[in-house]
């Protein structure tokens, strides 16, 4: 896998890929994944009124991201109820809602974004998936 673009770093100091546009044929890729069995664990924060959105990411993401591969979509949110049920996701794929406290300062989740990862990282998704986004 040579790169085929130079103007842009296609690997980090600590020899993970970074893929760009243009930068390896997608098709290697897409198959040097497929051959490990991977499961990518994705999260996303959807909290107050941006639960709306959730619908069309999902369908997008079902569509577009890591097409092929078991992808395990982690729904952070102060409203379960809000977070769509009837998105059809691929073989492969499951959706689980953690649940996060309601903050009343956009700044505040921001803040604590991080921190709210990091525990669902330590208490089960590094059991369940290869790579996180």
């Amino acid at each position: 896998m040579e790169p085929v673009r130079t103007d842009v770093l296609t690997v980090t100091p600590w020899l993970a890929p970074i893929v760009w546009e243009g930068t390896f044929d997608p098709l290697v890729i897409d198959e040097a994944f497929r051959s490990h069995n991977l499961t990518i664990a994705t999260t996303v924060f959807a909290v107050g009124k941006y639960t709306r959105f959730l619908r069309d990411f999902l369908e997008s993401a079902e569509k577009h991201f890591m097409v092929g591969l078991d992808v395990h979509y982690y729904v952070f949110t102060d409203l379960p109820g809000d977070v769509p049920s009837n998105v059809t996701l691929g073989v492969g794929r499951l959706l689980s809602i953690v649940r996060v406290p309601k903050f009343d300062r956009w700044q505040e989740i921001s803040l604590r974004r991080m921190e709210l990862i990091q525990t669902a990282i330590e208490d089960h998704i590094h059991r369940e998936a290869h790579y996180i986004f």
